[in-house]
């Protein structure tokens, strides 16, 4: 798979000029910014790992590459190139998952804190993602029947949401 764009940084205008179809007037130049600095360390992050996936574990050559962060987004953790490895999408999946564990090797360039370590995802409650789908099925079907209104899987994802947000009663 070809990476042109992160093998050699592009200034701000000549990445943008490759957004074809896109209204770039209607994104603020703050967005922008945001943009291209996460370009410019996805290209950094690429570029250190030689464009190749770093899990020493990985058997997938063909598989595209993705920028893992080791302290994830979801805990703050910063898209920087300290923060960041890249690994191919099939290990990046597994990881994410809980199939698999991430092994860095002793490669100089990698931050500190990675080199030679492992990592698993740690997932709390498994999901029984088959389990799940039967039950919103006998819910859809539940509401159909009981106040005739028929949900779509958007309308049921939504209230799932809604579902999930703090309620303060004050």
């Amino acid at each position: 798979m070809a990476y042109e764009t992160y093998k050699e940084p592009l200034s701000k205008k000549e990445y943008f000029e490759k957004w074809s179809g896109e209204n770039l007037s209607q994104i603020e130049e703050t967005i922008k910014d945001e943009i291209y600095e996460k370009y410019l360390i996805k290209g950094s992050v690429l570029r250190r790992d030689n464009f190749k996936c770093q899990n020493v574990k990985c058997l997938n050559t063909n598989s595209e590459l993705t920028m893992h962060h080791i302290r994830f987004q979801r805990n703050n953790g910063p898209h920087s190139l300290r923060n960041c490895v890249t690994l191919c999408k099939t290990c990046h999946k597994a990881f994410h998952r809980g199939k698999i564990e991430l092994v860095f090797g002793d490669n100089p360039l990698l931050p500190a804190h990675i080199r030679g370590k492992s990592f698993r995802e740690h997932i709390e409650n498994e999901i029984n993602w088959k389990e799940v789908k039967a039950e919103l099925k006998k819910f859809r079907k539940t509401i159909k029947d009981q106040h005739g209104v028929k949900l779509t899987w958007k309308q049921i994802s939504i209230l799932m949401m809604f579902l999930q947000t703090p309620y303060d009663d004050d």
